[in-house]
């Protein structure tokens, strides 16, 4: 696999990852791990995360 497509494969596995956590934001799906309630901070921090590196995935150049 070209340098390239992973990046963009990559770039597009995070973009889903943050396009769940805005889902999650705004219908207010709860999750629970283990017995403990995720709170929505988690989720705000995990789409800053996710889109971040979905951004850096797609910007890369091979």
């Amino acid at each position: 696999m070209k340098q390239s497509a992973y990046a963009k494969l990559v770039g597009t596995i995070f973009a889903l990852l943050a396009l769940f956590h805005v889902c999650r934001l705004v219908v207010g799906l709860p999750i629970d791990v283990g017995g403990w309630a995720m709170p929505n901070a988690l989720s705000i921090l995990g789409l800053v995360v996710a889109g971040a590196l979905s951004w850096l995935g797609f910007k890369a150049k091979p």
